[in-house]
């Protein structure tokens, strides 16, 4: 067999098996959407639709802030000065192609905008190490809930003030870094030896992303929620996105996020047609947000181009 017979062959085993996942995944979530249909409808006649638009902003600050995170990961990880005004438009575009074919495609998509800058085994190399960081920001969120859950708010402050400390340290030291290098050297096999310091500003761009994220919570459960309750529920969507996140034949997660959501909420109690709700609300917030960023960032790059 042909090594481009292989490469068919295998491309088409990816999309059946991409198939097979996301048809699995959609009727999970029809089944629970069903079996729940009552207090869905009842949560979303009485949701204040207000507080929707209130949440959108600091959603699309949050979804920004990422692409500026990943512009920092991509300058330390390359060893390159970065152009911000192609790099961060062009990776607020991969979202939105992330959306139709998948999670990889968006990564391809920003080789081929950057190659000019970067190699693509950085820019492969910059989406995992951004992985990575994200995940270890969510397990972090995920203790904290957690705590607060389960013991007290003493707890839940001593616990995320340790963690944020040891996320610093794993970004000053570069923990993550060469542990991610470690794992996958193929990817990181032109990379040079992180001569450019970002960590600084890596931490920092993380700190305004989650921050404008939980706000974008407490917008949206205001009045329907306490404090408390809408951040547990934030960080609850926060562990379902890991999970979403690493299915990355599955566009956008859809389907295996949702699920997720609604099923670690019914363990902590929550009503699972008011979580199936909220899953569908903030999957419509946050696309909507990815549409603005994306859109606004195409329109840049499309004037960028005519004006020079």
């Amino acid at each position: 067999m042909s090594t481009r017979d292989a490469d068919t062959y295998r491309w088409f085993d990816n999309r059946i098996f991409s198939s097979i996942l996301l048809s699995a995944a959609l009727f999970w979530l029809g089944k629970l959407t069903w079996d729940n249909l009552d207090q869905l409808a009842e949560t979303a006649g009485s949701f204040p639709y207000g507080n929707f638009l209130g949440a959108l902003g600091p959603a699309v600050v949050a979804l920004f802030t990422a692409s500026v995170t990943y512009c920092f990961i991509l300058a330390e990880t390359s060893g390159r000065v970065i152009s911000f005004s192609s790099c961060l438009p062009y990776y607020l575009i991969s979202q939105i192609v992330r959306y139709i074919p998948g999670k990889i495609w968006g990564i391809f998509y920003q080789a081929r905008q950057l190659a000019s800058q970067v190699g693509s085994r950085e820019v492969w190399a910059a989406n995992i190490v951004q992985l990575a960081i994200g995940t270890a920001a969510s397990a972090i969120a995920v203790a904290w809930a957690a705590t607060l859950v389960f013991f007290n708010a003493h707890t839940a402050f001593v616990t995320l003030t340790v963690l944020t400390i040891a996320l610093y340290l794993s970004l000053r030291k570069k923990w993550i870094h060469h542990t991610i290098r470690r794992l996958t050297p193929t990817a990181f096999r032109s990379t040079p030896s992180l001569p450019i310091d970002q960590p600084g500003k890596i931490f920092l761009s993380l700190l305004v992303e989650w921050a404008t994220y939980l706000l974008s919570w407490m917008i949206l459960l205001y009045g329907t929620h306490s404090p408390g309750d809408a951040v547990v529920i934030s960080i609850l969507y926060v562990a379902s996105w890991i999970l979403g996140f690493a299915v990355t034949v599955v566009p956008g997660g859809i389907g295996i996020r949702e699920g997720t959501f609604v099923s670690l909420g019914g363990v902590l109690g929550f009503n699972p047609g008011m979580l199936m709700f909220y899953a569908l609300l903030a999957r419509l917030l946050f696309t909507l947000a990815d549409l603005i960023n994306g859109i606004l960032a195409y329109v840049f790059v499309k004037t960028h181009r005519s004006s020079t």
